[in-house]
C-alpha cells in the first residue's frame, strides 16, 4: 500500500483525489437521469393525488426551463463536500437544515415535508447500499487517520447525496407539494443507480491500492468450526477463484465497465466466450461430458446437427419466458435434476420456431451459460426453504436470468447488477415464508405479481429489472418494518423470560437454605419477589432485588434469634417486604395494613412455639418452580435428545459464544426440514442465543453448548450468504468439480 506524503492537508491525497474522480461524475450522471425521467411519475403521482393539475403541469414546465440550475445546485453542494474533506474540515449535511430553520419563524408544511422526505431518501440509500458503504468507508481510514468522520459527512454518503437533491429543487421556485413530489419520485430510480456507483469505485480502488483489510485472496468459512477442522484454511469464494483474475486490472480499472447494462441490445451478439472465464467453461464443459458419459450418451454419434445462433437461443428463451404455468410447474416440480428437464423443455419450445428438436444444438459457450443458470437454480432450491407454488414462481425466472447470462457478464461480477438484486430479493421475500398470516400472503402475492410483469415486459432491456425492484423494494421494505417491530417484541419477551427464570432460581435456591422461614412471609415472597425481581434485573438492576431479599432474610435472623415477643423486632422484615408489596400493586393504605398484619402474625408465632410448628407443618410442599430453561423453544431436538447427547464439542461452543448478531443458522427437524433463523438477541443473563424467522417470530432459544451439540448431531448448519445469487453460484462450483473430476 502507497504510504501518505507528509505535510499534506490529508494523510492521502492520491487516494482522496481517485474516489473524487470515480464517484462524482456518475452521481452527477446519475441525478440528471433522474430529474429527466421526472415527467412520467410526477404525472402518476399527481394523478393518484387527484384534484387540479395545472400547477403540476406548471411545475413541470419551471423544470424543464430550469433544469441545468437544479443540476448546478446539486453539484455545488457534492463538490463542497469533497472541497471540506479535502482541506481537512468535512461537514455535516445536517448543518443546511439547521441555518435554514434558525430563524425565529417555525417551519412551513411544505418544507416540513420536503425535510421528512429528503431524511427517507437517505434512510433509503442506507438501508439499500450498506455493505459498499462500509467497504468504502474503510478508504476513508486510508485517507487520514486522524481525521474524525461522522456518517453524514462522507462526501458520498447517502445523507449527502439526500442534502443534494434537497439543495437542487430548493433552487428554483417550485410550489411546496411540487417540491415534495419531485424527492419522493427521485427515490425510486435513485436508490436504484447509486449503489452500482459505490460498487464500480469499490473495484477501482481495489485495483489501485489492493484491499483494505489485506491484499490476500478472499476466503469462505464453509462450515461451523469444530476440533476437527479448527486449522483448516478456508478456500476461496467462486468469485476469488474464477472472475477476479478474469476480470483483470484493465477492464476493472474502467468505472464504466462496471456499469450496469440498460441497453440489451449492445450485448445480444455472441460474446458469450468473454461472458465466463476460460477456466469455469472448461470447467461445465468437462461435467457436461462426465453427465453425458454416465447416462450412455455419446453427443458425438447423434449425427450432424446445426448450432443454433445466440439470436435464435434468445428467442427460444423469451418463448419459454411466457411459457404456460403448466410448463414451468413440469420443469420445476418434478423429482431429479432441474437441468436435463430445463433443455428438453427449451427443445420442445424450439418447434414453435419450426425448428425440429433433434436437429439443433447448442453451441458449446452458450451451452455453458444454460448449465450454469440452471444448475443455479437447483441449488437456490436445495438450499431455500420454498414450497411447491413458490418454486414454480420462482422457476419463471429461469429464463430470464438465462437471457441475461448470454448477454451481460456483469451479472456475474457485480452484486449491484439490477437482475441479480431482483432476484435476490424476490428469493429473500419467498424463504421460509408460509403464508401464515395475512401479511405474508400478500407478500407472497407482491412476488407472483412482481415475476409476472418481468416475464411479459423483460424482452431486451435489462432497465426493467431496475424498475421492478424499486416497485417491490418500496412494499418490501414496509414488511421488513413490521417484522422488524416483532423481532424487537420478541426479544423483549425473552428478556423478561430470562430476568424471571433467574429470579425463581435465586429465590429457590434462598429457601432451600432458609427452611424455617415463617409461612406468612414465604407466602409473599413466592407471590411477589419474583416478578418484582425481574422487573429489576430486565431493567439492569437485579443486584438491587438480591439486596433486599439477602436483607430481609438477615432481618428475619436477627428476629428469631431473640424472643420475638415485640412487635419492634418484626418491623425490620416488615420494611424489606415494602418494595414486593409495591410492585404487586398494593396502594399505601393497603401496604399499612398489610405491614400491620403480618408484623401482629410474626409476633404471634414467634411466642407460641407450638403453633408455630403446626404452622410450619401445615405448609404444603412448595410445587416445583417451572424450568423456564426447559420450555424454551431450542429449534428442532427435544429434550431428551438434548440429554442424551451430553458430550459437545469445546471449540464449535466457543464459536457460538461470540456469533454476532445479525448471523444466519440453518436449523433442521428430524424430517429434514430446514428453517433458516436470524441471531436477533444474546441474553446478558444467561448467555442464550434467540433466533427469529423473517418474520420476527421466535424459532430457537438455546445456550451456546446446545447449539454446539446440535451441530453435532447435524441439526444445525451454516446458512448460505445473504446473495442468494452468490450462494447458490458457490454451491454450483463445489458441485461442478467432484463432478468434473
Amino acid at each position: 500500500m502507497e504510504q501518505s506524503p507528509p505535510g499534506s492537508t490529508v494523510a492521502n491525497p492520491r487516494l482522496l483525489g481517485l474516489m473524487r474522480e470515480t464517484v462524482l461524475p456518475p452521481l452527477l450522471d446519475a441525478f440528471a437521469d433522474v430529474v429527466d425521467g421526472l415527467r412520467e411519475p410526477l404525472l402518476e403521482r399527481g394523478g393518484r393525488q387527484g384534484g387540479d393539475l395545472s400547477p403540476l403541469i406548471e411545475g413541470l414546465y419551471l423544470l424543464r426551463q430550469q433544469r441545468d440550475v437544479v443540476l448546478g445546485a446539486y453539484r455545488i453542494h457534492l463538490v463542497k463536500a469533497w472541497q471540506l474533506l479535502e482541506s481537512g474540515a468535512p461537514f455535516s449535511s445536517q448543518l443546511a437544515f439547521d441555518s435554514r430553520t434558525s430563524k425565529v419563524d417555525l417551519v412551513d408544511h411544505d418544507e416540513l415535508e420536503v425535510q421528512l422526505a429528503i431524511h427517507h431518501l437517505a434512510g433509503a440509500l442506507t438501508r439499500e447500499w450498506q455493505a459498499e458503504l462500509l467497504a468504502l468507508n474503510n478508504y476513508l481510514a486510508w485517507v487520514d487517520p486522524g481525521l474524525r468522520m461522522a456518517a453524514d459527512s462522507n462526501p458520498f454518503s447517502p445523507a449527502q447525496i439526500a442534502m443534494a437533491v434537497y439543495e437542487g429543487f430548493n433552487a428554483i421556485a417550485l410550489p411546496g407539494p411540487m417540491r415534495i413530489s419531485s424527492v419522493v419520485c427521485c427515490e425510486h430510480d435513485l436508490v436504484e443507480l447509486v449503489g452500482p456507483i459505490y460498487e464500480s469505485v469499490y473495484n477501482v480502488l481495489t485495483q489501485q491500492f489492493g484491499a483494505p483489510d489485506s491484499g490476500s485472496t478472499q476466503g469462505r468459512q464453509a462450515h461451523i468450526p469444530s476440533t476437527e477442522n479448527e486449522l483448516i484454511e478456508p478456500e476461496p469464494d467462486w468469485l476469488s477463484k474464477f472472475f477476479v483474475e478474469w476480470e483483470g486490472p484493465g477492464r476493472a480499472a474502467d468505472p464504466s465497465a462496471a456499469a450496469p447494462a440498460n441497453s440489451g441490445r449492445a450485448g445480444l451478439q455472441d460474446i458469450t466466450a468473454s461472458t465466463l472465464p476460460q477456466a469455469l467453461h472448461q470447467l461445465l464443459e468437462q461435467s457436461r461430458f462426465a453427465r453425458e458419459q454416465v447416462q450412455g450418451r455419446n453427443p458425438s454419434q447423434a449425427g450432424p446437427r446445426n448450432t443454433l445462433s445466440q439470436r435464435e437461443l434468445i428467442s427460444i428463451l423469451t418463448l419459454l419466458q411466457i411459457a404456460p404455468d403448466t410448463a414451468i410447474a413440469a420443469m420445476v416440480q418434478a423429482e431429479g435434476p432441474l437441468l436435463p428437464r430445463l433443455k428438453k423443455q427449451m427443445f420442445q419450445t424450439a418447434s414453435q420456431l419450426g425448428v425440429e428438436a433433434g436437429a439443433v444444438k447448442l453451441s458449446a459457450s452458450d451451452e455453458n451459460i444454460v448449465d450454469l443458470i440452471g444448475m443455479l437454480f437447483q441449488v437456490m432450491f436445495d438450499e431455500c426453504e420454498l414450497s411447491a407454488a413458490q418454486r414454480e414462481v420462482m422457476g419463471k425466472l429461469i429464463a430470464p436470468m438465462t437471457k441475461v447470462a448470454l448477454q451481460d457478464r456483469q451479472l456475474f461480477l457485480q452484486s449491484t447488477h439490477p437482475a441479480r438484486r431482483l432476484l435476490n430479493v424476490l428469493t429473500e421475500a419467498c424463504e421460509g415464508n408460509r403464508g401464515e398470516s395475512v401479511e405474508e400472503r400478500e407478500l407472497l402475492e407482491k412476488v407472483e405479481a412482481t415475476v409476472g410483469r418481468l416475464t411479459l415486459e423483460f424482452d431486451e432491456s435489462q432497465a426493467v429489472f431496475r424498475t421492478l425492484r424499486g416497485d417491490f423494494n418500496a412494499y418490501y421494505a414496509e414488511y421488513k418494518r413490521h417484522a422488524e417491530l416483532a423481532e424487537r417484541e420478541v426479544a423483549e419477551r425473552q428478556r423478561l423470560e430470562d430476568a424471571l427464570e433467574r429470579a425463581r432460581n435465586t429465590l429457590q435456591s434462598r429457601l432451600d437454605h432458609h427452611t424455617s422461614l415463617p409461612k406468612p412471609v414465604r407466602g409473599i415472597l413466592q407471590a411477589g419477589w419474583v416478578a418484582h425481581a425481574s422487573v429489576l434485573e430486565a431493567g439492569g438492576r437485579g443486584h438491587t432485588a438480591l439486596m433486599q431479599l439477602d436483607g430481609l432474610l438477615q432481618a428475619l435472623d436477627t428476629a428469631q434469634s431473640g424472643s420475638g415477643a415485640s412487635s419492634s423486632c418484626w418491623e425490620p422484615v416488615a420494611d424489606w417486604l415494602q418494595p414486593v408489596w409495591m410492585s404487586m400493586g398494593k396502594l399505601r393504605p393497603e401496604i399499612a395494613e398489610a405491614r400491620t398484619s403480618l408484623i401482629e402474625t410474626l409476633r404471634v408465632l414467634a411466642s407460641q412455639p407450638a403453633i408455630q410448628s403446626v404452622a410450619q407443618a401445615d405448609v404444603e410442599p412448595e410445587p416445583a418452580l417451572v424450568d423456564v430453561h426447559a420450555s424454551h423453544v431450542i429449534g428442532p431436538l427435544s429434550r431428551e435428545e438434548l440429554q442424551d447427547a451430553v458430550d459437545f464439542d469445546n471449540v464449535t461452543a466457543d464459536y457460538f459464544s461470540r456469533l454476532p448478531v445479525g448471523t444466519w443458522l440453518d436449523f433442521i427437524d428430524r424430517d429434514n426440514r430446514v428453517q433458516a433463523g436470524k441471531l436477533s438477541w444474546v441474553s446478558p443473563i444467561s448467555s442464550r442465543l434467540l433466533f427469529v424467522s423473517r418474520s420476527g417470530t421466535r424459532i430457537a432459544v438455546a445456550s451456546p453448548q446446545e447449539l454446539a451439540i446440535m451441530v453435532k448431531l447435524n441439526r444445525l448448519r451454516l446458512h448460505r450468504a445473504d446473495d442468494a445469487f452468490y450462494s447458490a453460484m458457490q454451491g454450483v462450483v463445489d458441485r461442478l468439480q467432484p463432478a468434473a473430476a
